[in-house]
């Protein structure tokens, strides 16, 4: 598994090859794709991440899912972020 290091700190790295399911609602409408992070960030002893939908990132902590044990992304749990085009 490839770990690339984004900062000199080493508190912001990426993973490409690891998938988090992304499960909420968009627009009113329901939203459960696997995505790609963009980015992990290291928070104290856990980390969050950061995934994109549209122009909007979406950043918080992974959770197990009830019914299997991959990484789930809530969106109602998440901090939006909307990005500017410059």
């Amino acid at each position: 598994m490839d770990v690339y290091t984004l900062n000199n700190a080493g508190t912001r790295f990426a993973i490409p090859t690891r998938k988090v399911r992304v499960v909420g609602e968009i627009n009113n409408k329901p939203y459960d794709k696997y995505r790609v992070a963009r980015y992990y960030e290291q928070f104290g002893n856990f980390n969050v991440t950061c995934v994109r939908i549209g122009n909007k990132d979406y950043v918080g902590f992974e959770r197990e899912a009830e019914d299997s044990n991959e990484p789930v992304l809530y969106l109602d749990k998440c901090r939006k972020d909307e990005i500017i085009p410059s």
